[in-house]
């Protein structure tokens, strides 16, 4: 297959030779009524058979340009369009930089990488379940299409993602993309993931002795604070930064620690 076509002659339409690994494409095509029913479920309510022409790749140049055309929603062919793979691309960032890019992965980062992309992977049904009632909204047939639009790229985005579990991370890979379609955004029993909230040690270990505050009560506050990011807060504006550390005060007083903001409040 040219890797800068789209290959049709499968259920699923990839420029990933698909039809010659046969387990990968085996998994998917396993994969993807479970999918559909995500889809039909979950995505645009009431919408489904609307005539909004959505735009949707056919197929790739070689710079990894997709070229477009237009469908129906309900003649939406998902699929799979990844970039031409490039033997001599580099690594552009961190310890390995200037590293040829992997082409497999390394043991030492499979359960890392895995979680990086099963929680990208989320994002993306998350998104189009958070957003499935806006269509109602929309004020003329060319605003709804535009909203469509962005529900049907991210559930594209979700198939690379899946092609990437089921392509490199095994039998792990395999049930991490089926329970991306058993979670459900707000679910109390099955809730899709948030995010990850990094700390780095050391840092959190100079900050703390900086502020002469212990060092739990500093940790504590920064996954209080990384936790309200992950759910919509942020401090860019000076009132929005208020309310986020008044909330911040709030949790850290339920968990006994003093108000982290009180040095500040007493300089200024």
């Amino acid at each position: 297959m040219n890797i800068m076509n789209v290959d049709y002659t499968t259920k699923i339409p990839n420029n990933v030779n698909l039809a010659e690994d046969r387990q990968v494409l085996k998994a998917l095509e396993g994969w993807h009524p479970g999918y559909l029913d995500w889809w039909n479920d979950m995505g645009p309510e009431g919408f489904q058979e609307s005539l909004v022409y959505l735009r949707t790749a056919i197929s790739v140049d070689p710079k990894g340009w997709a070229k477009f055309d237009y469908v129906r929603m309900p003649e939406y062919r998902w699929g799979i369009l990844l970039a031409p793979q490039d033997d001599e691309r580099k690594v552009n960032f961190g310890q390995h930089m200037g590293d040829k890019a992997w082409q497999e992965v390394p043991g030492e980062y499979r359960a890392m990488l895995r979680r990086l992309v099963v929680i990208q992977g989320d994002t993306e049904p998350a998104s189009v379940e958070q957003q499935r009632h806006l269509g109602k909204t929309a004020p003329s047939l060319y605003d709804m299409r535009n909203l469509f639009q962005v529900n049907v790229e991210e559930g594209r985005h979700l198939w690379a993602m899946v092609y990437l579990l089921q392509k490199y991370f095994g039998r792990d890979g395999r049930e991490e993309a089926d329970d991306l379609l058993r979670r459900r955004s707000g679910d109390e029993d099955a809730p899709r993931m948030l995010g990850d909230i990094a700390i780095a040690y050391e840092t959190t270990r100079n900050e703390a002795d900086a502020e002469h505050k212990p060092f739990d009560h500093h940790l504590s506050h920064l996954a209080v604070h990384g936790f309200l990011h992950l759910v919509g807060y942020d401090h860019e504006k000076d009132d929005d930064a208020g309310i986020m550390e008044n909330l911040e005060r709030d949790i850290l007083a339920q968990l006994g620690i003093p108000d982290p903001y009180a040095h500040d409040d007493q300089v200024n």
